[in-house]
């Protein structure tokens, strides 16, 4: 298994698809923002892209504790939040950066762990539809594609310089 950061996927440049991905949630769901969180050892801090129109577009990292990402990452389920009631105590993350309102869905990595999730915050309390939780689902599963595709990619390109350095008669060089 590869990190995120050897996959490419945690880079302060962006991942065009990931970016992309964030957008669509922004602008097809009626929140203030968008992201995308992918979680990589140590499991202390999230790296986040997110977009939207109460945030500045672009790339961060922010604590696990406190983040309702973490909630969806150790149990594998979708996350509403908001919907009337106040937040919990255990997301004073999203209620420090004044969101009263989350909706993620995980991103599942290729053992069908959780190794992320899609969410999306709105500043007012809001009960979220139907529709929009099969937009978030449907963007966790494109942004699980990309994670994937990323992974095989780089599962190719190493075995590729493993048959070169055999061929070669050399030994095979990791990494």
């Amino acid at each position: 298994m590869f990190a995120f950061e050897d996959l490419g996927l945690i880079d302060p440049d962006g991942d065009a698809t990931l970016d992309m991905l964030v957008e669509l949630a922004a602008h097809r769901l009626p929140v203030d923002a968008a992201a995308i969180s992918l979680i990589d050892a140590p499991r202390d801090r999230f790296a986040v892209r997110r977009a939207g129109p109460a945030v500045e577009r672009g790339f961060g990292w922010a604590p696990a504790e406190g983040a309702p990402c973490t909630v969806v990452m150790e149990t594998g389920r979708p996350l509403a939040l908001g919907g009337g009631e106040p937040l919990e105590a255990r997301f004073a993350l999203l209620r420090r950066a004044g969101f009263a309102a989350y909706l993620g869905h995980p991103i599942l990595g290729p053992a069908q762990d959780p190794v992320g999730a899609v969410f999306a915050v709105c500043r007012s309390p809001r009960v979220w539809s139907g529709e929009e939780r099969r937009v978030l689902a449907g963007l966790a599963e494109l942004a699980r594609t990309r994670v994937l595709l990323s992974a095989a990619l780089r599962t190719v390109l190493e075995l590729g310089r493993e048959r070169d350095a055999a061929a070669a008669g050399g030994r095979p060089a990791r990494g």
